[in-house]
């Protein structure tokens, strides 16, 4: 059996430092916990950015401030709506 595979480099994002936010910051905002915004990142809700830059590579995962708001956004709607799933904070 023959596989096709499509091999992608990764390049290095040329980003300013507003548009992404630590996991810990975008958990504040929503109103969650840093796991339950690591358990967001991890199924794909947000976009992780890895910030080369970071000494510590606990820290260095970023998110984008657009995808978070994006959420926030959402949240708000849902929570309007009475979507019971919806537990943290929501500003």
């Amino acid at each position: 059996m023959d596989y096709e595979l499509e091999v992608r480099t990764m390049k290095p994002l040329k980003l300013e430092p507003e548009e992404l936010m630590t996991l810990s910051a975008a958990a504040q905002r929503l109103g969650l916990s840093t796991s339950a915004m690591g358990d967001l990142v991890y199924r794909g809700v947000f976009r992780r950015v890895v910030d080369l830059s970071e000494r510590n590579p606990r820290k260095a995962n970023r998110v984008f401030v657009v995808d978070v708001e994006a959420e926030l956004a959402r949240r708000k709607v849902r929570r309007k709506a009475g979507d019971s799933r919806l537990r943290g904070r929501v500003r």
